[in-house]
């Protein structure tokens, strides 16, 4: 702390409760607009297919980690630069300087909020959005009116597993599903292909049945190189087959959290294969994507920074600033596809990172010297003692 500590003693506490006031205002903006737009996806085909206010609501909650996780870096940055900007406005930067407190030391509490912006990106991207996935998962499959409207679509072939083909020329809430085709190749022996004239969703011991009315089914043997044809004024086709096991959700990889990929990278495929590579990109795809928090605010902080120390206006490295983290974002997710799709080395997925740090880095070392001259460096570390 600097020796006129009567002025700076709070000054740490100070930045961060003002920084964490603006990173709320800014994520509940961000994030709303972002969690409508998800939700806004969904959010005609749950009610078209007739689902209850709870479950909707319910999906709607299960969509904020991932809204949050695309907002808080940015959320962060703004906040910070911001407060920056302000503290200049009203001179509190200024006094700071003349008092003696160094470029380095006047960092150091926005330094210290996009650490706690970088773990809460972790928190989220870590825990609390694989958790949300793998419940929105359960939650679709759980539901026999979500089972109907994602998997029986009208006037298109529809292929729920391997050796099943389903078309519905009409589907509505009012009349139920007109002229339905179902071709059921799963036992290769016997394949049957059923048409009816109409059909309906329905429960039987907690199973989803399809109850097909007015048609015919035609069953191939194969075997015997025989076709043979019934006709039905009712048949139940079960669908239960067509619900995802609970190990079909937990064995994605967007629905593990850190800890499980961690247990799979050590145990599935130590030799390199394919899902071995697949457990060690998305982890640190997750790690890349909670330093964005920490990174993003540093670039914008410090290009102000140096704007102060060169005597310039803000708005001449504030805009360079914005398009650098656009650019970095950008540059980011291109790497992190290319090692996705490729065999190059995951530490590409973090060199978009690396360069910002150095950009932070030389930007902080060229307003020490142009704020102390020759032997500014010095100050600066004892300015931080």
């Amino acid at each position: 702390m600097c020796k006129s500590g009567g002025f700076v003693k709070h000054y740490d506490k100070y930045v961060c409760i003002r920084s964490f006031q603006q990173l709320l205002l800014l994520t509940a903006i961000l994030a709303g607009v972002n969690w409508i737009n998800l939700a806004v996806r969904g959010l005609d085909q749950l009610v078209s297919a007739g689902q209850a206010p709870s479950v909707i609501a319910e999906y709607f909650l299960l969509l904020l980690p991932r809204a949050l996780e695309n907002t808080i870096p940015f959320s962060v940055f703004v906040a910070l630069t911001y407060l920056y900007f302000r503290m200049h406005a009203d001179r509190e930067v200024t006094a700071l300087l003349n008092i003696g407190v160094g470029p380095a030391r006047l960092m150091g509490p926005f330094v210290m909020f996009g650490f706690f912006g970088a773990l809460l990106s972790a928190l989220l991207v870590h825990v609390l959005e694989p958790a949300s996935r793998m419940k929105a998962d359960e939650l679709g499959a759980s539901n026999l009116s979500n089972l109907a409207s994602r998997q029986i679509k009208h006037r298109q072939f529809q292929f729920p597993v391997d050796g099943l083909a389903l078309y519905v020329a009409e589907a509505s809430a009012e009349t139920g599903l007109e002229n339905v085709f179902i071709h059921d190749a799963r036992d290769t022996d016997r394949e049957r292909t059923y048409f009816a004239q109409s059909a309906k969703l329905i429960q039987v011991d907690q199973d989803p049945v399809l109850e097909l009315n007015s048609g015919h089914v035609e069953e191939w043997n194969s075997k015997a190189r025989r076709l043979e044809t019934l006709n039905f004024d009712s048949l139940r086709f079960n669908l239960s087959k067509l619900i995802p096991k609970r190990e079909t959700f937990a064995n994605r990889l967007r629905n593990m959290s850190s800890f499980e990929l961690l247990t799979r990278i050590s145990t599935v495929n130590l030799a390199g294969g394919t899902d071995h590579r697949d457990y060690l990109h998305e982890f640190h795809d997750r790690i890349a994507k909670s330093l964005r928090s920490l990174v993003y605010p540093l670039m914008g902080v410090s290009a102000l920074l140096l704007a102060d120390a060169l005597g310039i206006r803000h708005r001449y490295m504030l805009v360079p600033a914005i398009l650098a983290v656009v650019i970095i974002h950008v540059v980011g997710n291109y790497m992190e596809e290319i090692v996705a799709e490729g065999s190059l080395p995951f530490a590409l997925i973090h060199a978009h990172h690396a360069i910002a740090v150095s950009v932070v880095l030389a930007m902080l070392l060229r307003s020490v010297s142009a704020k102390t001259g020759v032997g500014g460096l010095s100050l600066m570390l004892r300015n931080t003692k």
